[in-house]
């Protein structure tokens, strides 16, 4: 029987540059792109060491990073990808295009926009483990925890290229040194940055495009507060062609965590809860008028449309999106308690 053997390229991953995190914005004809690799000292410390090359927009990245590097620069190890707010605003067909064909990224690395100068953003140390970690530590917690649909590069390049939906992608903005912060998410249409939605609108956008995990919101009912965490959601998005009608059917069961009345007997917990489905009510429908508005789609209603019914004429939707109807239904069931101040 005959043996197969092979050989590879050994590489001694002190003699590489892993890059954790890059940027990429437009400078005028040009584009900039910053790489940070992480340099571990002889005391196990990590030092954040950037390289920045500005090239034509049709010449290959790599292999001018690995003009100016010392050591052979390998992506296989990238946790985020930062674009800038230039490249948004200008298109970002050559990047994306330039992204999803190249085999040394992987399909799950977070990709993020910035409100600032990429350079600027990633100038700061933000972890002793590195930026890469950090950035890419804290989209995973506010995706799982918090108000950020899921996102990655596969998801995104398949809004991006796919008819029936707008990408978008999180929003990032530096505090200082040391700190970043989650400023909103950006709506992409035909590459470019067209709409924004702020940290506010991002639970009811979340409702609408995923579930969440684990997040809460707060209500108002008789001068005192309440916060609504939510143990288990389900949405579902039904469609009429014939009446171009939308209904969003949303399930939440949750608990209140906390509330500054007296004591939140059922009474109170039946008032929260009609307070909690009036406003997810009007939230949510003020996103989805928003987005008609201006002609965007980021929900996919388009591709709900197309999925459900097999009259539905792609010819005719751009005129029928500015005259669909929509409806929300919340079914809201509070369980329990928590804390009462």
């Amino acid at each position: 029987m005959p043996l197969l053997v092979s050989c590879v390229n050994s590489r001694i991953i002190d003699d590489l540059d892993l890059i954790s995190v890059a940027g990429i914005d437009f400078v005028g004809d040009k584009i900039e792109m910053i790489t940070i690799y992480n340099h571990f000292t002889p005391d196990k410390k990590v030092e954040n060491k950037r390289l920045k090359v500005t090239i034509p927009k049709n010449e290959d990245l790599l292999e001018h990073l690995d003009r100016e590097a010392s050591k052979p620069v390998v992506f296989g190890d990238i946790e985020v990808l930062v674009l800038g707010a230039e490249a948004a605003k200008i298109g970002l067909f050559p990047i994306i295009d330039t992204l999803q064909r190249s085999a040394d990224l992987g399909s799950r690395i977070y990709i993020v926009m910035t409100e600032d100068s990429v350079e600027d953003l990633l100038a700061g140390d933000y972890e002793f483990k590195g930026n890469g970690q950090y950035i890419s530590r804290m989209i995973a917690h506010n995706i799982k925890y918090r108000d950020i649909p899921r996102t990655n590069l596969h998801l995104f390049t398949s809004d991006f290229f796919e008819k029936g939906k707008d990408a978008y992608l999180p929003i990032l903005k530096r505090q200082g040194e040391d700190k970043l912060k989650i400023s909103g998410l950006a709506i992409f249409d035909d590459a470019h940055f067209v709409h924004y939605i702020s940290p506010d609108q991002m639970f009811y956008f979340k409702i609408l495009v995923d579930k969440h995990i684990k997040s809460s919101m707060e209500v108002k009912v008789d001068n005192h507060h309440a916060v609504i965490e939510n143990i288990k959601t389900k949405t579902t998005i039904k469609t009429d062609y014939d009446t171009l009608t939308v209904q969003v059917n949303y399930k939440m069961i949750g608990a209140i965590s906390r509330y500054t009345g007296h004591k939140a007997e059922r009474a109170i917990i039946d008032q929260i809860t009609k307070q909690v489905e009036e406003k997810i009510t009007r939230e949510c429908l003020a996103l989805l008028e928003e987005f008609q508005s201006v002609n965007i789609d980021p929900i996919g209603i388009e591709r709900k449309f197309r999925q459900q019914n097999r009259d539905f004429d792609p010819k005719k939707w751009k005129d029928q999106y500015k005259h669909v109807t929509f409806k929300i239904e919340p079914n809201i069931t509070i369980i329990q308690s928590g804390t009462v101040e």
